[in-house]
């Protein structure tokens, strides 16, 4: 499932991935401990192709059989190895920010750009429902399946819904000046994961809305993944991501540049992470990382500077941002 920027993950996509992606600086010593577009370890680019609009995240299917993207029209869909990626439906008037696949139902849940509704497609039908307007635009969404809730993030805080009837169930504010930048969720034990660019990481109960959790981070936290079965939160930060069990920090694993997604692998419990050095255009990276150990078990270059990743028990989606470079493009990996 995704974690995009994931979640990671543009005007509504993390300010941190935006700028590792579109900054014209140039960083002395990038070309230091490079790689090749071939990688490290065992992940590999086993597939590529262009995409006719640029993707603002991706996610895919437990099992990996379809991939599906949020761009400035909507909601778009593919195969196995993305290909024929085409609009499957049309998202508020500017296109979706966010996407969230429910593996239970198999709809995709979008937020829209500039848009205060959370929607929901139907991936047989292409058919659209969305919920009543909000208070306040919203930004990153995740669904949890188990407990048919979906949350979307907004300025100050996050709102759950009713995964079919989208009506909102609660509101939990985190503070007037505390803007989400992601939000994963526990489906074993429901617990919503906020990061918001400081140095605290939120968990928020999925049944009440209330705060219960408040994670101390060394540095600030771009974005965020989260093991269910091993009881494990991975944070993304500057240059590394954080592992924490029960609320405190139990170890890291570096990263090449900043964190701009993170996903955890259904099946083997791997992390994949998408980075970028910044002031370096045209390539980013992606990080497999063993979800018991901590140790990097592969490393590849992604041209098109890499900003989206979603992962299945069988591949690894990553969207690569527009540069002067490339057009934009999805990989599809393997490792």
């Amino acid at each position: 499932m995704l974690k995009r920027a994931s979640h990671l993950r543009m005007i509504t996509i993390s300010t941190a991935a935006l700028c590792a992606t579109l900054s014209l600086a140039w960083a002395p010593g990038a070309q230091a401990d490079e790689v090749s577009p071939a990688g490290s370890g065992s992940l590999r680019v086993v597939a590529s192709q262009d995409l006719a609009r640029l993707a603002f995240a991706v996610d895919t299917s437990p099992a990996g059989n379809s991939v599906v993207t949020g761009n400035s029209f909507g909601v778009a869909e593919g195969g196995p190895l993305g290909a024929g990626i085409h609009d499957l439906a049309r998202i508020g008037s500017l296109g979706a920010s966010d996407i969230a696949l429910d593996a239970g139902s198999g709809a995709v849940f979008a937020t829209g750009i500039t848009d205060s509704h959370l929607y929901r497609v139907d991936r047989t039908s292409g058919s659209v429902r969305h919920s009543p307007a909000q208070t306040s635009i919203l930004f990153h969404v995740a669904v949890d399946p188990r407990h048919s809730r979906v949350y979307a993030s907004f300025d100050g805080g996050v709102v759950a819904f009713d995964s079919r009837s989208l009506q909102r169930l609660w509101t939990a504010s985190l503070g007037e000046f505390v803007n989400p930048d992601d939000i994963a969720v526990d489906t074993v034990l429901g617990t919503v994961w906020v990061t918001t660019g400081d140095v605290t990481a939120y968990g928020i109960d999925g049944s009440t809305g209330q705060v219960t959790h408040h994670v101390t981070l060394p540095t600030g936290g771009l974005t965020v993944a989260v093991d269910g079965p091993r009881n494990a939160l991975f944070v993304g930060s500057f240059g590394l991501v954080y592992v924490v069990k029960a609320d405190a920090v139990v170890g890291s694993a570096p990263l090449r540049g900043d964190a701009s997604g993170l996903d955890v692998n259904p099946v083997t419990g791997n992390l994949y992470a998408v980075s970028a050095l910044e002031g370096v255009i045209g390539h980013g990276y992606v990080t497999e990382i063993d979800g018991a150990t901590y140790q990097r078990l592969g490393l590849v270059r992604i041209d098109g500077g890499a900003a989206l990743i979603a992962t299945s028990g069988s591949r690894t989606y990553v969207g690569a941002f527009a540069s002067w470079q490339t057009p934009p493009r999805l990989y599809v990996l393997t490792g």
